[in-house]
């Protein structure tokens, strides 16, 4: 195990309130908890944050269902696997290196019920099925206060040492493979749900405040991030933006809605003099427009954008020019951010309009967010500043709004996603081809196609079972194009265009696609297809649905078999073929290898039997046997190049194999009666030669013509004659 990271993790939230109270008792609320002309309240709210590894980071609380990043608590150094290609004849060898990691990131400062959704650099890592993307083990502890160590963490740490990480939810990631992320350790950011349902802003304030804040309000939110230094840090941003008021209430503050009834303070009209205090009349208020903004936005977290900030504004008509931001780190729609910002702008203007009164002290207490009532009706008030006098008590009445604001409808703009793609069942096939480029591989080349059942698949991992153990071989590349023949492909001769099959292809997923084609089977950009075996150049692709493509213009690959409705198919782009290198591949011999991938539950595996095409020579073509005017036979042939890819125009045929080297052999019923070597592609056979053949007069014969390579010798070139 390489080196291991582990960091120290705090709570936040809770503990003494006192400093909070203080600074509400006998201040103004507007002051205490909106904090007047301040350009931003509450805690800054940052789009969604990269994940830390900081000594000393706070860990939020996460309240609902919310989107975090999470720090980093533990780690392993990058895990590096080497794995050797190559190094056959003329072939130079390659080392691939693939890279993993393991990580534990803490999220939440209380216990949380699960985990969702998980982003890396942005892009979709877990689906809401719980599926992952790139491969990896994934181990959640919620936050219990009684869970124990991860056992992963538990066997890199010494005994005694690693910590259970008890009232803290966090996540483990072990091996995750890095080749999706330039071999790094990603940026993940984590959708977290505390609970399925809203969560009232009194539970939270009440959770924050370790239960000195009570009272009930009817707000909610989908979901909150406390953080920041104290409660009134974590908690400044709701009481900012929703419209809820607090209130001393003995040792705790009281929370409670606008729409509250509350309780009632009556100003009559005032006595002249109480004892030997003379008491004012009640003075009407009225505060410079420039204390109130012309625009309030509140900044949250969208749920529809996948919690990404998103903004809301509220705008007044007149000659103001201040805004004022209000960051609220909690999740919330965007109508209802809206309906907020209104309800609060609403709400700052008309406190620019007060009262200031005293009245004699009685038997009921004169309480901050006591609603006002005159004899005369005046406008709803509410008070906001006390001051305790020698039998009277001052205090300052604001205007106040009994009504949050209208509902509003918004858009919470476009949400640019990762799909959610389902990433289905690994399927593999295994092919011997031949030489896919003109460097010569010296041995054969089995490549392995592999995909999935769904566009959410990437890659799996490939392993030989030897008789005694698994031999991992790496991981495949990209997903191969892979489908099967949804109409039979007849047989058709290797030596010419085929124009009248034309077959039908239905690919794994709709995610898939052929090549439209070129329109010309002689390109070298020709799309080529392996169909069982058999490599075939196609001059079309028409899609007919979703899935099927029926193709036109073939070129038969070296091979006049027939293929059956429901053949296997893939698309031969190299970049997306693995390589099986690393394990015997005799010709003749017979191999298995296994895929698993990240939605198996069980490896599924392909096996092929090794012919060594990419070291057999093709066999040749355009036989031709005539009877010259000596009444010679005379044979003749074209060589072809098994490293030769298309055609080239007023270019010769290389000669992979170094020299002309042919073996002919003369059948009769089925029975080689002759044989000869020739040095060059064609045979003259004299009169005599033929004639000590002793062969009966019109008997049927059949040349067989095939090329000697260096590795092997090619399939015959069957050519028909009479005697």
């Amino acid at each position: 195990m390489a080196t291991v990271v582990l960091s120290t993790v705090g709570a936040i939230v809770g503990g003494p309130i006192g400093g909070a109270i203080g600074a509400i008792v006998g201040q103004q609320i507007d002051q205490a908890i909106f904090g007047g002309g301040k350009t931003h309240e509450g805690p800054r709210l940052k789009e969604l944050d990269v994940q830390t590894s900081s000594y000393g980071t706070q860990i939020p609380a996460i309240f609902g269902a919310m989107r975090v990043a999470g720090t980093v608590i533990w780690s392993t150094d990058l895990i590096e696997r080497r794995k050797k290609s190559g190094g056959g004849k003329n072939r130079p060898s390659s080392v691939e290196y693939s890279y993993s990691a393991s990580f534990a990131v803490a999220l939440s400062s209380r216990q949380v019920a699960r985990v969702g959704r998980i982003w890396a650099d942005g892009n979709l890592l877990r689906g809401a099925a719980g599926d992952f993307k790139s491969e990896t083990i994934f181990r959640f502890h919620s936050g219990t206060g009684d869970q124990l160590p991860d056992p992963l963490l538990l066997s890199a740490e010494a005994s005694g040492q690693c910590p259970a990480y008890r009232n803290l939810a966090y996540a483990v990631f072990e091996d995750l493979q890095l080749a999706d992320f330039s071999n790094r350790i990603p940026s993940l950011t984590f959708e977290i749900f505390e609970r399925d349902e809203a969560v009232p802003l009194a539970d939270i304030a009440a959770d924050c405040s370790g239960g000195v804040v009570g009272g009930q309000s009817d707000a909610a939110v989908t979901g909150f991030a406390a953080q920041g230094s104290d409660c009134r840090a974590a908690l400044s941003g709701l009481l900012a933006a929703f419209p809820v008021q607090l209130a001393p209430d003995g040792a705790q503050l009281r929370l409670t809605d606008w729409t509250g009834s509350g309780e009632v303070t009556m100003l009559d009209d005032p006595a002249i003099a109480d004892g030997r205090e003379r008491i004012e009349r009640p003075k009407h208020i009225r505060d410079a427009g420039n204390r109130a903004p012309a625009i309030l936005s509140i900044r949250h977290y969208e749920p529809e954008r996948d919690f990404q900030a998103g903004v809301q504004s509220s705008r007044r008509v007149g000659n103001a020019r201040n805004e004022l931001q209000v960051e609220l780190a909690a999740a919330i729609d965007a109508s209802s951010a809206r309906s907020l910002a209104d309800g609060q702008l609403l709400q700052r203007w008309r406190n620019l309009n007060g009262l200031s009164a005293a009245i004699a002290q009685g038997e009921e207490p004169v309480r901050i967010g006591n609603r006002v009532q005159t004899g005369t009706g005046a406008a709803s008030m509410r008070i906001t500043e006390i001051e305790h006098q020698r039998g009277t008590t001052r205090f300052v009445a604001r205007e106040w709004s009994d009504t949050p604001g209208v509902t509003v409808t918004a858009d919470p703009g476009r949400n640019r996603a990762d799909p959610d793609l389902a990433i289905g069942e690994t399927r593999i096939i295994l092919a011997d081809l031949p030489a896919t480029s003109t460097q010569d591989p010296g041995k054969p080349v089995v490549v392995a196609a592999v995909a999935g059942t769904q566009a959410g698949w990437k890659r799996a991992a490939l392993s030989w079972p030897d008789s005694e153990r698994v031999i991992e071989i790496g991981q495949s590349k990209a997903p191969a194009t892979l489908g099967h023949l949804l109409t039979p492909l007849p047989a058709h001769s290797a030596q010419i265009e085929d124009r009248n099959n034309r077959p039908i292809i239905r690919l794994l997923h709709e995610g898939m696609t052929l090549p439209p084609g070129t329109g010309s089977i002689a390109s070298f950009d020709t799309p080529v297809l392996w169909i069982e075996g058999e490599i075939i150049r196609y001059a079309a692709a028409e899609q007919i649905g979703p899935r099927d493509y029926r193709l036109s213009g073939l070129v038969r690959g070296g091979s006049t078999t027939s293929h059956p409705a429901g053949a296997r198919a893939f698309l031969l782009e190299e970049a997306n073929l693995t390589l099986i290198d690393g394990v015997p591949l005799p010709a003749g011999s017979q191999l298995e290898v296994e895929a698993l991938g990240s939605g198996d539950s069980a490896p599924v595996s392909d096996v092929i039997a090794i012919a060594g095409q990419a070291v057999t020579p093709l066999s040749p073509v355009h036989g031709l046997w005539e009877k010259t005017a000596s009444s010679d036979h005379r044979i003749e042939w074209k060589r072809r190049d098994r490293l030769a890819h298309g055609w080239a125009d007023a270019a010769d045929i290389p000669n992979s194999e170094g020299a002309d080297d042919f073996a002919v052999d003369l059948l009769h019923s089925g029975d080689v009666i002759a044989s000869w070597q020739a040095r060059e592609p064609s045979l003259l056979i004299s009169t005599a030669d033929w004639a000590a053949l002793s062969l009966p007069p019109g008997a049927a014969l059949t040349f067989h013509i095939r090329q000697q390579g260096r590795f092997t010798i090619s399939a015959p070139l069957a050519i028909d004659a009479t005697s």
